[in-house]
């Protein structure tokens, strides 16, 4: 039998766990699931341009000249104060540093409406989901693509430069003048609804790709997807065909 002493530590020292447990430490609401009702806040933010978001955050573009550069932000509201952003190298990021995502719904997203005047640079990294509420117009943009998930952005400029790489594919729509493009390992590009004048694409992918030039086109496939384009009466039209992919006109 345990001597009296010892016994009443043991009671005690369990009581206390139950209290901490239940009561006790930083983290004891947020284990509990309680981060509060979804809130929307808003940001002033200064324009670079050139953004980069990697985590598992819904991004809206919007381009509205006649409104201060911001975002909005919707998310718990326990957890709004531990989305940052930040301008390093000219490059606007956005971070989730709550910690213990382990106790969060997963299908939680942060979701960013962001309103720039000028785009020059996307870096769609990791499992961020980008889509436009507003056309986006400018002279030159470059997309960076490398996430996992489906990607629809409707934009409207002379240059369109970029490159595919990661599992997500990417619809664009709207013009190009200019439009260059690669796309490698497992993505996709569907850019039949985006007008181009010029079209160079280099095609490394199984998955098949879409285009839309109408006067020159340089196509250069190396895999077994196929490259699909409207039927048009090209002045000049180049080709390359190594892999098991093939060009096929599709109206």
């Amino acid at each position: 039998m345990l001597p009296q002493k010892s016994y009443r530590f043991r009671i005690s020292c369990t009581w206390l766990v139950l209290a901490f447990l239940l009561l006790g430490g930083s983290c004891s609401r947020w284990n509990l699931g309680d981060v509060g009702p979804i809130t929307t806040v808003t940001r002033s933010v200064s324009g670079t341009g050139t953004i980069r978001i990697g985590q598992k955050f819904d991004i809206i573009l919007q381009q509205d000249t006649t409104r201060p550069e911001s975002y909005t932000l919707e998310y718990p509201e326990k957890l709004i104060p531990h989305i940052v952003h930040e301008i390093s190298n000219n490059t606007l990021s956005f971070k989730d540093e709550n910690r213990g995502k382990w106790t969060q719904d997963l299908s939680l997203r942060p979701k960013i409406t962001l309103n720039l005047h000028h785009y020059h640079t996307l870096y769609i990294e990791g499992s961020s989901k980008w889509s436009c509420s507003d056309t986006l117009f400018g002279s030159a943009l470059n997309i960076e693509m490398r996430s996992v998930m489906d990607q629809n952005l409707c934009i409207n400029f002379n240059d369109v430069t970029g490159k595919c790489n990661n599992l997500g594919s990417l619809t664009l729509s709207g013009r190009g003048t200019l439009f260059s493009f690669s796309v490698e390992a497992g993505s996709q590009l569907n850019a039949q609804n985006m007008r181009c004048h010029d079209a160079y694409f280099w095609h490394f992918t199984q998955r098949d790709c879409y285009v839309s030039p109408e006067k020159q086109a340089f196509l250069y496939l190396y895999n077994s997807g196929n490259v699909y384009i409207k039927p048009s009466d090209f002045y000049r039209f180049e080709s390359l065909e190594k892999g098991n992919g093939r060009i096929i006109y599709k109206p």
